[in-house]
């Protein structure tokens, strides 16, 4: 009886330690495999480059400018200065940008508006506003 128990807390320690080393061997590989699929999704988003279309908007006196690029992405100007919308476009994409709406006893146009995004950020569409 003895005997039988010895072997069987042998092969109990045995069995013990070769189940924790299967665990531990297939959480690495999972491990690996995780980063190996992490490093090919996040490698393809980093190689996508997209760039921003904005520029300048000047002499606006009132509120109720919106400009478009491509016939959404709305912007909303309150104040003359810089403007970039939100949605980038990636290189080679067209951008259009267009006045939705002008302010209250203004009229606005855009320079520069139409283009090909030749990897780089647009930033020379001009918004001119007079009364």
């Amino acid at each position: 009886m003895k005997i039988f128990k010895r072997f069987l807390s042998v092969f109990l320690l045995i069995f013990f330690v070769s189940f924790l080393n299967g665990c531990s061997n297939n959480a690495a590989n999972s491990g690996s495999i995780a980063t190996t699929v992490y490093r090919e999704s996040s490698t393809s988003t980093y190689n996508a480059s997209t760039y921003t279309v904005g520029g300048t908007v000047s002499g606006l006196a009132g509120i109720g400018l919106i400009l478009q690029n491509n016939y959404g992405d709305n912007l909303i100007i309150t104040s003359d200065g810089p403007f970039v919308f939100a949605a980038a476009l990636a290189n080679g994409s067209n951008y259009n940008v267009t006045i939705l709406t002008h302010p209250a006893k203004q009229s606005c146009t855009v320079s520069n508006g139409s283009g090909t995004i030749a990897e780089a950020n647009v930033t020379n569409v001009t918004i001119r506003c007079t009364k």
